[in-house]
């Protein structure tokens, strides 16, 4: 019976569950002690605010150095000066150009408004009327981001001078946005937009395009604004209309002159 009782004395060592001659039990697991834990939920932390710190989110305001800042400043107010010197009465300030497939409007909008609200016035301070002209290819070109901007810049220094061909080709309604601001417009660039010929940028000569050219000018019809009426077409530099420039120009002339517009000799 001796073999028995040893057996069974094997058998009283294993761990439950554990037959004789199969493999051990795996050692119980130690958690590791709560300021192991503490430590690295501050270090997922710290990580945290330093990602966002180095990459901020497309929402945040991208800053701009404040020396580029002043050097902006400082051009404007010699180019104010200049136009003073010949007799001008208008600054057409116009955004830079961006990159549209990735611009996010409302991530630049606070340093757009504040850079045009200390350029408009300085060259204010110069004697000269600043108009915010907005454009395609620039940072500020749809109907949202124009009617976002005029809504949040100093307007008694900063007015507006729009292209209503800009506008239009910017899917904008030119003649609502010219009617909506119409007490800042102090400046205009008359042009039309068809979206047809691609050596005049999908510009066209007066009258041949979507601007209801007549209702614009209905609108601006006896206001005094420091600038004018300046009819405009694009031409692309790279491509240029085989049609002679002196031509583009008659026909808007005679277009205009089929709706009453009368010219100075």
């Amino acid at each position: 019976m001796n073999w028995l009782k040893q057996w069974l004395q094997r058998n009283r060592t294993q761990p439950p569950g554990v037959r004789p001659g199969g493999p051990k039990a795996a050692a119980p697991m130690n958690m590791p002690p709560r300021r192991t834990w503490l430590t690295f939920l501050i270090v997922i932390l710290i990580n945290y605010f330093l990602m966002r710190l180095l990459f901020p989110g497309p929402d945040a305001p991208i800053a701009v150095p404040y020396t580029f800042f002043k050097e902006q400043v400082a051009k404007a107010i010699a180019w104010a000066k200049l136009i003073k010197k010949y007799k001008g009465r208008v600054f057409t300030l116009g955004p830079n150009q961006v990159d549209r497939s990735n611009f996010d409007f409302s991530s630049h909008k606070e340093n757009i408004v504040s850079t045009l609200n200390e350029v408009s016035k300085a060259v204010s301070d110069q004697g000269i009327t600043p108009v915010l002209h907005q454009h395609t290819g620039t940072c500020v070109e749809t109907r949202d981001e124009t009617y976002a901007t005029l809504d949040a810049i100093d307007t008694r220094y900063l007015k507006f001078g729009p292209d209503v061909g800009q506008l239009t080709k910017g899917g904008a309604d030119a003649l609502k946005v010219v009617k909506d601001y119409l007490p800042l417009v102090q400046h205009m660039h008359l042009k039309d937009f068809d979206g047809k010929d691609e050596h005049l940028l999908g510009y066209c000569p007066l009258g041949k395009g979507k601007v209801d050219v007549p209702a614009i000018l209905d609108l601006m019809t006896g206001r005094k604004i420091s600038g004018m009426v300046m009819v405009e077409l694009d031409n692309d530099p790279k491509d240029i209309s085989p049609v002679p420039p002196k031509n583009l120009a008659a026909e808007s002339q005679v277009y205009l002159k089929s709706i009453g517009v009368r010219f100075r000799v």
